[in-house]
């Protein structure tokens, strides 16, 4: 169901989604399909928020938008690999790679993306380096979390099998949107608003 429990970021370039192939005028496999290439950074990424700052993330999806206060004051460390992950574009065309209906929604495994065939999507990816749960808390519904450095998930309802990892925001519009999720809808972007 989770990853190991473990979150992070990075600060080098990742790489591309997809590679295109290269000769498209042999006489090959005709039509062929793009490769999937899973996006890994070779270390976390420096603090670079200001704890100072209140931070939203704007989780886009097609059944519509997922507002949630980051607590960056409360879990610098988890606030800042989440916004570093979501400023890069890492989560833009992943999935929704588990819904289970009143109870959580999980998403952020680089292996899950929008639109792949064939089996890299296990939920057990990361984004290529890991970092500990910065401090482990309780969950209401409507509470997010992190498992595996980039990988979040929304509560559906309070459990304490949440309990092991980090809370770093909470739904402050569109918990009925977290709600109809199902395995497999697209995360189209994720936005992060300072002030």
């Amino acid at each position: 169901m989770f990853g190991t429990g473990v979150l992070g970021g990075n600060s080098s370039s990742p790489t591309n989604n997809f590679v295109e192939p290269t000769d498209t005028s042999s006489k090959g496999t005709p039509q062929a399909q793009p490769t999937l290439e899973i996006r890994h950074y070779t270390s976390a990424p420096s603090l670079t928020i200001d704890t100072s700052k209140s931070y939203t993330a704007t989780i886009k999806t097609s059944l519509g938008d997922i507002q949630v206060e980051l607590f960056a004051d409360q879990v610098p460390q988890t606030v800042n690999n989440f916004v570093f992950l979501a400023r890069d574009g890492f989560y833009d065309g992943l999935t929704f790679w588990q819904v289970v209906s009143g109870f959580d929604a999980q998403a952020g495994d680089p292996g899950c993306q929008a639109g792949q065939t064939g089996d890299s999507c296990r939920g057990s990816g990361d984004p290529g380096y890991q970092l500990p749960q910065e401090k482990p808390g309780s969950f209401d519904a409507g509470t997010i979390g992190m498992a595996n450095a980039s990988q979040f998930f929304i509560a559906l309802t309070g459990a304490t099998q949440f309990d092991q990892f980090t809370p770093f925001g909470r739904v402050v519009s569109g918990l009925d949107v977290a709600q109809q999720l199902t395995k497999g809808t697209p995360i189209e972007s994720v936005t992060i608003q300072e002030q």
